[in-house]
């Protein structure tokens, strides 16, 4: 039985919860909420199982929500307050993920 067979396949739908059940319990997984957008657009075939990561994406407009959303996240995690709320932000990312997997 190969590795993959025993390892259950990872796909955006779980990588995606577990990020945001990680942004609700323990703070935020930049990481991990960009493998999961990155696993929806190679499942789509939007984009090529190459780009590894958002800041490789095209420059098209169908991507640009998408930067700004991350760009977003980093000004949160790096002007972070005790008064800033990431809940806002999370709300965009669940909308954007699911606007990108009904394409």
């Amino acid at each position: 039985m190969s590795r993959r067979s025993r390892k259950e396949i990872e796909t955006s739908n779980k990588v995606f919860d577990k990020a945001l059940l990680v942004a609700h319990d323990d703070g935020f997984n930049y990481h991990l909420l960009e493998r999961a957008f990155l696993l929806l657009l190679k499942e789509k075939g939007i984009i090529s199982t190459k780009i590894t990561t958002l800041s490789r994406l095209p420059n098209k407009d169908e991507f640009e929500p998408l930067k700004e959303l991350f760009l977003a996240f980093e000004v949160w995690r790096f002007n972070q307050q005790e008064s800033s709320s990431i809940h806002p932000l999370i709300q965009r990312a669940k909308d954007l993920f699911y606007r990108f997997k009904e394409l």
